[in-house]
């Protein structure tokens, strides 16, 4: 699938669910308004035991995509335009070969190299902060802990990490710089199974 479609899914998803929600909620809130006693409307409480099962179910169904929708809107979006707006990388894409030519830190490396260079980093994904620290990116390792910011920056580190890394560090060579993206993967991983450990005791 094109980075295209990607994105145009990415930022349709949230407001699918969002407009999904508006409806179920509006309907729902019409039925319960219609089982409840004048006197008592004002005070309409979904989990009350004294409405039907299937209404309750539906209540927390409708609950539980708003929280999603919201949570999909926060990431989706800025998630969505980058995409939309990011060139492709794929290893047959005349991208990775203009790239090679324009930019001196690519020329000596394979369309593959090029590719993973350029592709998703799941190390900066599962922490940003420790990633970021790791590759000596101390501003963006700061960035991350400010509010909202640290979303962009999430997202950032994510797509353009890797690139970001190799394009302003110097590297002896490609195998060099894979080898220490996969200790930066495993000192995460350790860390975060640490974390589950510690909170589970």
């Amino acid at each position: 699938m094109s980075n295209k479609k990607k994105g145009i899914l990415t930022i349709l998803l949230p407001i699918v669910l969002l407009f999904l929600f508006l409806i179920l909620n509006t309907t729902l809130t019409y039925v319960q308004l219609q089982l409840t006693p004048e006197p008592q409307r004002a005070e309409l409480n979904f989990l009350d035991t004294t409405y039907p099962l299937w209404l309750r179910i539906a209540q927390m169904t409708t609950t539980g995509i708003a929280f999603a929708s919201i949570a999909l809107l926060l990431v989706g979006i800025p998630l969505g335009i980058y995409l939309l707006t990011r060139k492709e990388a794929n290893n047959d894409s005349p991208y990775l070969a203009k790239l090679k030519k324009s930019h001196p830190k690519y020329k000596n490396l394979t369309d593959a190299e090029i590719a993973y260079v350029q592709g998703w980093s799941w190390p900066a994904f599962l922490s940003p902060t420790v990633w970021a620290l790791a590759s000596k990116m101390y501003l963006w390792a700061f960035l991350s802990l400010i509010p909202f910011v640290n979303l962009y920056v999430w997202i950032k580190l994510s797509v353009d990490g890797r690139a970001m890394t190799w394009e302003q560090k110097e590297w002896q060579n490609f195998t060099q710089f894979r080898a220490r993206q996969k200790i930066v993967i495993w000192i995460i991983l350790v860390i975060i199974v640490m974390g589950v450990l510690l909170e589970m005791l």
